[in-house]
């Protein structure tokens, strides 16, 4: 459950969260105040992308935000999504996710450390 006694499965945020391009956006999110703009979240993905090495042709990373990542995070109340203004802002169950994300990365920050 989060603040908002909206929860949602481990196994649905986990699912959530399997897409590199979605913990992006849960990422950009979790830096604004409350909401942020479609315009900022495809800016970050575009620079996720450029970031990694591909070996060919990848889907573009606006057409994936509009078709597949919003609505994947909106169907899950990760976030909610103002088509006619551009606007996204934290849905019930964003603070869930966020912290089972930090959760995630905090073990693997801890793993490499033993790792070293």
């Amino acid at each position: 459950m989060n603040g908002d006694g909206e929860s949602i499965s481990t196994e649905r945020a986990l699912r959530v969260l399997a897409d590199h391009e979605r913990r992006v956006i849960v990422d950009r999110l979790a830096g604004e105040r409350t909401e942020t703009t479609v315009e900022r979240l495809a800016t970050a993905l575009d620079d996720a992308a450029a970031a990694v090495p591909s070996d060919g042709p990848r889907p573009e990373p606006r057409v994936q935000l509009h078709h597949r990542h919003l609505p994947a995070l909106a169907q899950a109340d990760v976030i909610q999504y103002d088509t006619s203004q551009g606007v996204v802002r934290r849905g019930h169950a964003f603070e869930a996710v966020r912290s089972l994300l930090d959760t995630i990365d905090d073990g693997l920050d801890a793993a490499s450390r033993d790792q070293s």
